[in-house]
This record gives structure tokens, sequence and C-alpha cells, in this order.
């Protein structure tokens, strides 16, 4: 019987976890209005308060770097590397620089 319960524990533990999704999923994105061809590109990635620092970067880097944002509900979990593909090959922009701020929201502890 022990073996048995300790079967059902190890399974359990090793089966992936279901994301932990919002009542409403989303996506944000955003990009410099006339990108100059002469600076480098840099994407933020990640979520909500990514998309909230967004501007302030943007107004930091103004004419030092072109400033993209990706920002997702999906940003913690198995979903965002299929997200950023479909982004990366829809803009056909290379980035110099990717920054990543994934937060805590999907790890559950708030």
């Amino acid at each position: 019987m022990a073996i048995a319960i300790l079967a059902c524990a190890l399974t359990a533990a090793a089966q992936a976890q279901l994301p932990i999704t919002e009542k409403i999923e989303w996506t944000w994105t955003d990009r410099a209005e006339a990108p100059d061809a002469k600076l480098p590109n840099v994407l933020l990635a990640g979520d909500s308060i990514t998309r909230a620092y967004f501007p302030a970067v943007t107004e930091q880097l103004k004419g030092v770097a072109n400033v993209y944002l990706f920002a997702t509900s999906a940003a913690g979990d198995a979903r965002l590397p299929a997200q950023l593909r479909d982004y990366f090959s829809m803009m056909g922009v290379r980035f110099a620089v990717i920054h990543f701020n994934n937060g805590n929201a999907r790890l559950g502890i708030y």
C-alpha cells in the first residue's frame, strides 16, 4: 500500500502544472512611432509591470534606442516562447537588447 501511495505521489509531482491563468488573458504591444534606423532596437518583454514602465524607458532612451514593448498575461508560463516567436515574425525587427521582467504573478504567491 505504501508503494502505491508513493507511486501516485511521484506521478502527480511529475505531471506538468497548468499555467495559472487570469480571468481575461491579454497581450499588449507598442513600438516607436517613427523608429530611427540608425538607432538600436530594444524590446521590453514581460507583464503588466513592464507595460507600466515602458513609457518612462522610452522617454529615457529617446535618441539612444528605439524601444518596443511586448507585454502579456502569459509572461511566466509555457505559452510565452510561442507568443514571442509570433511577435518576432510579425514585427520583422532585430533587437540589440531584449529585457525580460516576468514578475511573480504566475508563481501564485500573491
